[in-house]
């Protein structure tokens, strides 16, 4: 949602909240700013014109979320405080999960890059730039990005992929060791199949697991592997 964010504990939760009523075509409110952040029912100080994705970092530490200051004025609100630099727009920021840095991409002269703390990091500028991920470590960052309107592919620290698509690649996800990035997307980007399933009317499910089955006294583990295998059972737990 945009306008809610949980942390993975379930212990804070951090909401976009209207705490000032606004009369109809009262401009003037409007601009004052009547929407903010609640954190467990505990609004911010400060309201903006606008606000939209809050994002909760790890350990539950900072909340960060966008914040529109003026008519085409954005940028990041993290506790509260918004950061100095302003953009011509920003878009779903994101808490790294390692050092609690908040990234979120931002609009600087009619093209999108990624800035950190309010810093632009990337120097590439692109029509499109969203769903930014950090490795597990946290040292590499990836995204969707766009070199032009209508074709997409993934950029991995600034770097992006040679192939670009016509159709939105969702965010990408790197590998547990952050050396491999893998990008969710249309058909055409998956290489041709060795293999071809056709599962057309068919459920298709992941491989089951037995947490705790008994081999009635005999303990030939790989045929009871293997017919476990035949039955959809991918895991055995005696």
């Amino acid at each position: 949602s945009r306008g809610l964010a949980v942390s993975d504990d379930g212990g804070k939760v951090a909401a976009v909240v209207q705490p000032v009523s606004l009369q109809e075509a009262d401009i003037f409110g409007f601009m004052e700013g009547t929407w903010t952040i609640a954190v467990n029912d505990k609004p911010w100080p400060r309201n903006f014109i606008n606000v939209y994705c809050p994002a909760i970092g790890p350990g539950n530490r900072r909340v960060a979320a966008e914040v529109r200051l003026g008519i085409c004025e954005y940028t990041v609100a993290v506790d509260a405080a918004p950061w100095e630099e302003r953009f011509g727009c920003v878009w779903e920021p994101s808490v790294n999960s390692r050092g609690g840095s908040v990234l979120v991409p931002v609009k600087v002269g009619g093209n999108w890059t990624l800035a950190e703390n309010g810093k632009p990091i990337w120097n590439g500028n692109y029509a499109q730039l969203w769903h930014q991920k950090t490795s597990p470590d946290g040292k590499r960052i990836a995204a969707v990005v766009a070199s032009k309107f209508g074709r997409w592919t993934i950029a991995v620290e600034d770097r992006p992929w040679e192939k670009t698509f016509g159709d939105c690649a969702l965010a990408p996800v790197f590998s547990l060791d952050g050396g491999r990035v893998a990008g969710l997307g249309p058909p055409e980007m998956l290489p041709a199949a060795d293999r071809v399933i056709d599962a057309s009317g068919k459920h298709v499910f992941p491989g089951a697991i037995d947490c705790h089955c008994h081999f009635r006294g005999w303990e030939d583990y790989e045929l009871a592997s293997r017919m476990a295998a035949s039955a959809g059972l991918t895991t055995i737990v005696p």
